[in-house]
This record gives C-alpha cells, sequence and structure tokens, in this order.
C-alpha cells in the first residue's frame, strides 16, 4: 500500500486521507520557512524513502508545498498530490506528470528543461540569490502549519 506524506503535520484531522495509505510525517508543527536553502535540503531527506506510487498531502504554508512538490517531481518526475475537498470532507487526487508536461508540448524532457529559463539555473544569469545560498533572514519566519 502506498504511504502519505504529510507536508506539515499541525493540529488538523487527517483521518478523511488514512484510506491512501499510513502517514509520514515531512514537516510538523512550527516551521521557519524563510530559510529556503536548509528547509529544501530537509525535505529532500524526509522524501528519501518515498515512492511515485506515494501521494504528497497538500497542507500548510504555501512555501512548505512549494518545496516539497519541487523536490518530489525532481525525485520522481511524477507527483501523486492529495487536496482536500472541503465541501465533500474528503481528498481528492491530482496527478502532476514532467513526462506529461513535455510530451503535450511535443518535447523531450531535455528539450523541455533546455527551453526553461537560464536564470534558474547555478550557472545562468542571477536570479539564484535564494536558491543556491541561505538568505540572511531573522528566526521569526515560522509557519503556523495548517
Amino acid at each position: 500500500m502506498p504511504s502519505v506524506y504529510l507536508v506539515n503535520d499541525h493540529a488538523h484531522d487527517f483521518s478523511p486521507a488514512r484510506k491512501y495509505g499510513q502517514f509520514v510525517n515531512i514537516t510538523s508543527g512550527r516551521v521557519n520557512v524563510l530559510k529556503t536553502h536548509e528547509l529544501f535540503l530537509e525535505i529532500v531527506k524526509k522524501i528519501e524513502g518515498s515512492s511515485p506510487d506515494d501521494y504528497l498531502l497538500i497542507c500548510g504554508h504555501h512555501m512548505l508545498n512549494i518545496l516539497c512538490a519541487l523536490a518530489w517531481l525532481m525525485k520522481h518526475g511524477v507527483v501523486r498530490i492529495l487536496v482536500y475537498d472541503s465541501f465533500n470532507n474528503r481528498y481528492i487526487i491530482r496527478d502532476l506528470s514532467i513526462w506529461d508536461l513535455a510530451r503535450k508540448q511535443g518535447k523531450t524532457i531535455g528539450e523541455l528543461i533546455d527551453g526553461w529559463d537560464s536564470r534558474t539555473t547555478p550557472d545562468g544569469d542571477g536570479g539564484t540569490d535564494g536558491l543556491y545560498e541561505e538568505d540572511s533572514v531573522s528566526e521569526s519566519g515560522e509557519s503556523e502549519g495548517c
């Protein structure tokens, strides 16, 4: 059975998602979302045991969700996202695949990546300050979670 990776386990009832698998916490409680590089590396370690068949349950601060989805896509090329449907008190699955994105554009993954803005790469023209080096931030950048 697949596992359900919780982006942030913090005072929320996730029981409707139990039917998708055993819960694995990526983060818990308050998280300093302003230390993006450090946080991203922590997330990468937490999802080491994940597989493409597992689920990523979106919850908490948007920065956590972005970093978790990015790490997941980098690791697997696909992500199975569980999104809460509050009208029906249930989680729904949304799949995102880098391969489908490339195919829909009539490109290989290499062609797709080669066409991306060079500023998003370490050897590009810039725009990497917050991505590759830790910014100086105060310790008050904590997230309240869900």
